[in-house]
C-alpha cells in the first residue's frame, strides 16, 4: 500500500504541491479571518497559473497548456476546501 501511495504522489508530485501549499496558505490566513486565508490561496493559485503561462505556456500552446492548468487549480481547490474545513472546525473548537 505504502509503495502504491509513494508512486501516486511520486507521478502527481506538481498537484501534491499544489494542494499543500493552498491548505498552508488557508491554514495560515485563517488565523486573520478564513475569507483572507481563501482569498490569499485563491490569488496565489491564480498568480502561480499566469507565471507558468508566461514562462512557458504560451510556447507550447493554449490547447496543451489548459489541461495542465487546470490539474493544477483543482489542486489548489481541494487544498483550499480542506484547509478552509480545518481552519473553520479548529475555529468552532477553540471558541468552545
Amino acid at each position: 500500500m505504502i509503495d502504491k501511495i509513494k508512486a501516486f504522489l511520486t507521478k502527481h508530485i506538481d498537484k501534491f504541491l499544489h494542494f499543500l501549499v493552498c491548505f498552508c496558505l488557508v491554514s495560515l490566513f485563517s488565523l486573520i479571518h478564513p475569507w483572507v486565508g481563501v482569498m490569499v490561496a485563491l490569488l496565489a493559485g491564480f498568480g502561480k497559473e499566469t507565471y507558468d503561462w508566461l514562462d512557458y505556456g504560451k510556447a507550447m500552446g493554449w490547447a496543451k497548456f489548459w489541461p495542465l492548468a487546470l490539474g493544477d487549480l483543482l489542486a489548489d481547490v481541494i487544498g483550499i476546501v480542506v484547509g478552509t474545513g480545518m481552519a473553520l472546525l479548529t475555529r468552532c473548537a477553540i471558541v468552545k
